[in-house]
Parts: C-alpha cells; structure tokens; sequence
C-alpha cells in the first residue's frame, strides 16, 4: 500500500505471467466454496436446539462471500491484463483490488458467527461440534473486523498488508477453515441421533 505508483507497475509488469496463473488458480478455486460452505451447513442444521435462521443465515453468507471474493480478483485479472498501462491506472486499480478483497470480511465475519452460534446451541450430551469450536468460530469471524480500518494507513499493522489488518485475519482464518473441515468430515460420520428432526420444505 506504501509503494509508488511506478514501483506497483513494475511489480505487474516483471511478475505478468506468475500473478496472472495465481489469480486463474484461486479464481476457480472459488467454484468449491459454495459446496463447502453446504456441507457446514448441512451438519449444523442436525443440531436440534439451533435456530433454523443459522442454517440460512450461513447460506447468504455463504452466497455473498463468494460474489465478495469474485469481485476483486476480477479486477486484479483487469489489473494484470495490460500491465504496460501508465503506472497510475495501474495503482489505482491495483488499490481497488486489494482493499475490496481485504474489506470484503463483513458475510464471512455473518458466516463463522452464524456457525459458531449453532454450535453452541447444541446442550445434548454428545454434540455434534465440540463446544470450542463453536467459540473458536465466533472468535475467528471478529478477528477479521480490524481490516476496515486499512482505510486510514498505507503502512504499519493496520495497512492492508499489516499483522492486524491480514496476518492475523489471515492466519487465523485458514488455520479455522482446516479445524472446521476436519470436524465437519467427523460430522458426516457420525449418525443423526433417534428422534432428531430435519428442516423440511416449505408446504410438505
């Protein structure tokens, strides 16, 4: 964020060929997170006690994540297009690709909340998701709050490539998503206890 406008430029003009294969590979990686964000879903609407506004909630969450995510790294595949462009154009568009990308944290902050709280709905005996979990999901999902404040610092902690801004954020959250997947595997295999009730459609 502290770069120049020429120095931004030259790293897009040097690096063309690599950005442009990182951006193709997590641009179609995004295609398996709706299905990830489903079958969280779809585990956690077996817990009885939850409200069934978590399940939905984690859908839309799920739906304006993904949109969120395409946005920006859509602009970064315009960015790395002609990167022979004049520098400036080049800053710009390298500067609204990263702070949409970075404050892009409000659905996944509704997301792991959501989770989280459905988690701790569930007082049986054996639960789904253990108990931390449900915690360690809330938590995560507000740790992603600091990055709005990228918007006042180009460098520091709080810039968009700052400890507070995205290291934190960052670390955190993929050393969740692998907790999660891994509780969520479990989860699958483990039998609906007798008696548990499912969402069922509208009308039926």
């Amino acid at each position: 964020p502290g770069d120049s406008a020429l120095a931004t430029a030259t790293i897009y003009r040097e690096q063309a060929g690599q950005i442009r294969i990182g951006l193709l590979i997590v641009f179609v990686g995004q295609i398996m997170f709706p299905f990830f964000g489903g079958a969280i879903a779809g585990q956690t609407r077996r817990i009885r006690q939850a409200a069934p506004a978590l399940t939905y909630t984690q859908i839309a969450s799920v739906g304006c994540a993904s949109m969120a995510m395409v946005g920006p790294l859509a602009t970064f595949f315009v960015t790395a297009y002609r990167p022979e462009r004049a520098p400036e154009l080049t800053q710009l568009l390298n500067d609204i690709s990263w702070i949409v990308f970075m404050v892009s944290f409000v659905p996944f902050v509704s997301w792991a909340v959501a989770i989280g709280l459905a988690v701790l709905s569930d007082t049986t005996e054996a639960p789904l998701y253990p108990r931390w979990s449900g915690y360690l999901s809330i938590a995560v999902g507000l740790i992603q709050m600091p990055a709005g404040l990228l918007i006042f610092f180009k460098s520091g902690p709080f810039a968009w490539n700052g400890l507070f801004a995205f290291w934190i954020p960052a670390v955190d959250f993929f050393g969740w998503i692998i907790a999660i997947t891994a509780l969520t595997i479990r989860a699958i295999r483990t039998p609906t206890p007798a008696g548990a009730t499912t969402l069922q459609p509208a009308g039926t």
